[in-house]
């Protein structure tokens, strides 16, 4: 797991790093955070490669990626 964590927003197209597993480009579409909204626990994203929409940790966000994503404004 990724050890920096980067806030992320829906809408964000953001690269992801899953456990062994190569990266991809992927576009937030749900973001579940805890009752105090602190910390994000699940997120799903778009992939943009495969359009296929996955749960992900968000602590496997590498980073923002500059650009619109294929579903959000």
């Amino acid at each position: 797991m990724h050890s920096l964590f980067v806030p992320i927003q829906v809408g964000d197209l953001v690269a992801v790093q899953p456990p062994r597993q190569e990266p991809f480009i992927g576009q937030v579409l749900y973001l579940d955070a805890d009752p105090n909204g602190q910390h994000t626990s699940n997120a799903q994203v778009i992939r943009e490669d495969t359009m296929a929409i996955i749960s992900i940790d968000p602590g496997w966000v590498l980073d923002r990626v500059p650009g619109e994503g294929p579903v959000c404004a």
